[in-house]
């Protein structure tokens, strides 16, 4: 399925200027598997597996903390 993943600074764009983007599907691959901050303030569309309910992202520079983000349809 199609998603797409918008932040802003309440949603941690401000954590770091790359994010590496996974999901809880079965393959828990997101493709694309990285995007930067000005794509995810953009909105960014991603593809996860059917059986996904969630994205995590996570910020790769200094700091690595990650978001949760669920999916509803």
């Amino acid at each position: 399925m199609n998603v797409i993943v918008t932040l802003n600074a309440g949603l941690g764009s401000d954590l770091g200027p790359n994010f590496d983007l996974t999901s809880n599907g079965s393959p828990t691959t997101v493709t694309p598997s990285t995007a930067t901050k000005t794509e995810l303030l953009a909105g960014a569309t991603v593809t996860v597996d059917d059986s996904a309910t969630q994205i995590t992202v996570t910020s790769t520079g200094v700091c690595t903390n990650s978001l949760n983000l669920s999916i509803t349809a």
